[in-house]
């Protein structure tokens, strides 16, 4: 025989009561790419006037609004698909630059796109070959420098 638990889902929930609000919450996958970091996140049934993202440090903040139907009254005989707002907050693994973010909606699924933060990138720096006494006459900027009565260091 099957315990009340499976008939109804979870305990204490009747079949006809709507999520409680704080079950209202965004899924989201967070992966990274070598340059990016990507959130996708699926939202049904909301337009994309109805959805914000918020970006602050390394947190995400996404909220959206499922309109429900019209106002008239009804009489459910099952009632699981709740309206209203929704919120998800998310902390990214890494800083990003959320001034050239790409955010995009479609198919009921939001796909946001930020760059990672150039502090956070590896970058390759490219070795020019040099000699021993060019490399003694150069200043951290890598600019040769002029020193002026100094004797010759080529004699190591």
């Amino acid at each position: 025989m099957r315990d009340r638990n499976e008939l109804f889902g979870r305990q204490g929930e009747s079949p006809t009561s709507a999520p409680r609000p704080m079950e209202q919450r965004i899924p989201v996958n967070v992966y990274e790419t070598e340059g990016d970091v990507v959130v996708i996140a699926p939202m049904p049934g909301v337009e994309a006037e109805d959805i914000d993202v918020e970006v602050l440090g390394q947190t995400v903040t996404l909220r959206a609004r499922l309109r429900g139907p019209g106002q008239e009254a009804r009489r459910y005989v099952r009632h699981e698909w709740s309206y209203g707002p929704y919120e998800r907050t998310v902390e990214l693994p890494i800083e990003v630059d959320a001034d050239h973010a790409n955010a995009s909606h479609g198919n009921g699924v939001l796909v946001l796109s930020f760059p990672k933060a150039l502090s956070t990138r590896s970058i390759r720096i490219p070795l020019q070959q040099i000699t021993a006494g060019e490399a003694l006459h150069q200043g951290h900027s890598g600019h040769n420098t002029i020193r002026e009565g100094l004797p010759d260091q080529r004699e190591y």
